[in-house]
């Protein structure tokens, strides 16, 4: 076979150098292809490409004139496309997955009413994954490949719109109240790293609101703890001048300063019992010493 130089370009060459892969429906110089033979057809064969594996495996399926011409209406748009892609269990005709969109070339020939319900259970499957399905019929196929690639991007256009819309919405929302919370990420169905972004938004947002709080506060419990002060010093003074007034709840002062009241008032008790008691005079006797015991 013979053979062309790398830079002359598919325009210059003749074109039965160049041939469409029987599976990805790409085409490719013929040093890239293989030769397989049609099942059922002694002097058929197609073209099979180094990138489909054809070398060592089974020979492809021999495309419908539907889906061929279903390739051939893609490979003239800008979009990347892959034929014959599996999607879970199912395995599709063509997709673009830049616009989640999938083909299916249902000629009548193969697609009767026997393959209605397998068709159903196989489109709903794949709009589930998150695919728009698009039947092409035999009538003008090109026309409503076009049709159908211009509206899917028109559709994911607007998608964007509405998802740039409600991101400026929610970012608004945690602007105008930080300490908002905020919904789940699969609530308004946001992306991970713009809900990421909110979330940073509002700790931003929120650290010197917290500030004051905690400033707030710390001034409320150093008054707290001044006011709690001056009612000790009040309750200690009372003690000490007058040792047989009851003791506060334990409640208003910590266990110290409990402590502290209570061995001043006990001091001070002892100190009432014994106003005649002199240490350079007689001891009291035991009578004394008991009544003493027995009030305090």
């Amino acid at each position: 076979m013979p053979t062309i130089k790398d830079d002359q370009t598919p325009s210059t060459e003749p074109l039965q150098k160049y041939h469409a892969c029987a599976r990805c429906h790409r085409l490719f110089h013929v040093r890239h292809l293989r030769r397989h033979r049609v099942r059922g057809r002694l002097h058929d064969f197609h073209w099979v490409c180094r990138g489909c594996g054809g070398f060592d495996q089974r020979p492809a399926r021999e495309p419908s004139f539907l889906e061929a011409e279903v390739a051939k209406a893609l490979r003239r748009t800008k979009w990347k496309w892959q034929p014959e892609w599996r999607i879970g269990r199912y395995q599709v005709d063509f997709v673009v997955h830049q616009l989640r969109l999938v083909f299916e070339a249902n000629g009548a020939k193969f697609h009767d009413a026997k393959r209605n319900a397998h068709d159903k259970a196989k489109r709903d499957f794949v709009e589930r994954a998150g695919y728009k399905v698009v039947i092409v019929k035999a009538d003008d196929p090109a026309a409503q490949v076009d049709a159908a690639l211009l509206k899917r991007k028109r559709e994911l256009a607007d998608a964007r719109e509405e998802y740039s819309r409600r991101l400026a919405e929610a970012r608004a929302a945690v602007e105008r109240d930080p300490v908002m919370a905020l919904p789940r990420p699969g609530t308004f169905r946001f992306k991970d790293e713009d809900f990421n972004a909110l979330r940073r938004l509002q700790a931003a947002l929120r650290r010197p609101i917290e500030a004051k709080e905690a400033e707030r506060e710390r001034r409320r419990l150093a008054a707290l703890k001044r006011d709690r002060e001056a009612d000790f010093s009040a309750e200690l003074a009372a003690i000490r001048l007058n040792p047989g007034l009851p003791l506060p709840p334990p409640a208003r002062f910590t266990k110290e300063q409990n402590r502290v009241l209570l061995r001043t008032q006990a001091d001070g008790r002892k100190k009432a019992l014994l106003p005649s008691l002199n240490p350079s005079g007689p001891s009291p006797s035991l009578q004394e010493l008991q009544s003493i015991a027995a009030n305090l």
